[in-house]
């Protein structure tokens, strides 16, 4: 028999609803959760002011509940799941693919059309929900409910790294001090880069990445990239061996490029803007490889066993917590900007 879940669910454009739904019982290779914490994503806030899903011609067409960055604790089991059992404390891939078409043959199960960005998928803003148990990460006790939250975003940092070619010793640029950038600089110090660069136009972005160990911050001015980009370069005493753009911005993408070494890679981790004047020409010459990043790759498992093993702390990362009914209110104080400046990242704490 289905019960309800009280979830926080998008309409349309800023029409944001804490409402009752339906919750069925989880199917053969699903566990039931429930929910503790869900992080706000940059993703779910672009949903909310826009009423489409990353691009215009996928608009919202019908409620969809939002959030996407979860922990929780299983409280059932389908009857083929023998991995996990009852009590488990758990973080979430929500990037749920097919494992059989081409993509995910190819290991690029990011890439899984059965995971399209048109499709209507409810997220976890919610009491209970179901999820895969194969996607379920059973967290040690050293890692906390809100740090598990962090897992996803986590393994976009991961990847983001991976595709920028971070290597031991690389000297990292990274633009946008939010919480893809502040994970992509986790990530690089895990990697072993030598000097990280993180460049915002947030002074109190800043002053929070050099407290958690940034070498050097640049805060950006103007839109004059190659302005930018050369007091970047004199900060860091050297182009950048590997560019991780985060801000998802023209402006960002253009600084990266004339930031970065020749034959170097600039890894778009942010939501980029549809279209964008970029210099090409620059790049083709100097052989920067622009590329993008979606979601984690085959990244998540490797972010887990980071997470998991406790060399890296997340704690510091959370600027403040909000009950799950207040989640409205939460989106609203982020797009004010009326949150903590202290850490990156807003938690949802889904029981009463």
């Amino acid at each position: 028999m289905d019960e309800k879940s009280l979830s926080v669910v998008l309409h349309g454009q800023k029409d944001l609803r804490v409402e009752e739904m339906d919750l069925k019982p989880p199917k053969d290779n699903e566990v039931q959760l429930s929910v503790h914490s869900v992080g706000i994503c940059g993703t779910d806030i672009h949903n909310w002011l826009n009423g489409y899903i990353a691009l215009k011609e996928f608009t919202l067409t019908s409620p969809m509940r939002l959030g996407h960055e979860t922990s929780g604790t299983v409280i059932s089991l389908g009857k083929n799941v023998a991995s996990l059992k009852i009590g488990d404390r758990v973080g979430l891939n929500p990037a749920v693919p097919c494992l059989r078409c081409d993509f995910c043959q190819e290991g690029k199960g990011n890439l899984c059309p059965k995971i399209p960005l048109s499709k209507i998928s409810h997220g976890h803003f919610t009491r209970k929900c179901n999820h895969p148990a194969d996607f379920c990460y059973k967290l040690p006790d050293v890692v906390s409910f809100e740090e598990g939250a962090l897992l996803e975003p986590l393994s976009v940092g991961v990847y983001a790294c991976e595709r920028a070619r971070v290597v031991p010793g690389a000297s990292v640029l990274i633009i946008g001090g939010g919480t893809v950038g502040m994970m992509s600089f986790v990530a690089a110090k895990s990697a072993g880069a030598s000097k990280i660069l993180v460049a915002d136009i947030s002074e109190s972005k800043l002053t929070f990445a050099k407290k958690m160990g940034a070498t050097c911050v640049h805060l950006i001015k103007s839109k004059d990239a190659k302005n930018e980009a050369a007091k970047i370069t004199e900060l860091l005493g050297e182009k950048a061996d590997c560019t991780i753009e985060c801000s998802g911005t023209e402006s960002g993408i253009r600084i990266g490029i004339f930031s970065a070494r020749s034959g170097s890679f600039v890894a778009m981790a942010g939501l980029a803007p549809e279209e964008a004047n970029l210099p090409l020409k620059y790049a083709s010459i100097n052989e920067i490889d622009v590329i993008t990043v979606f979601r984690s790759g085959t990244c998540f498992n490797r972010t887990f066993k980071l997470l998991a093993s406790g060399q890296v702390d997340l704690k510091p990362f959370i600027s403040s917590i909000y009950p799950l009914e207040k989640t409205p209110t939460a989106f609203e104080d982020i797009v004010k900007g009326q949150v903590t400046p202290e850490g990156v990242k807003v938690i949802v704490h889904c029981q009463d």
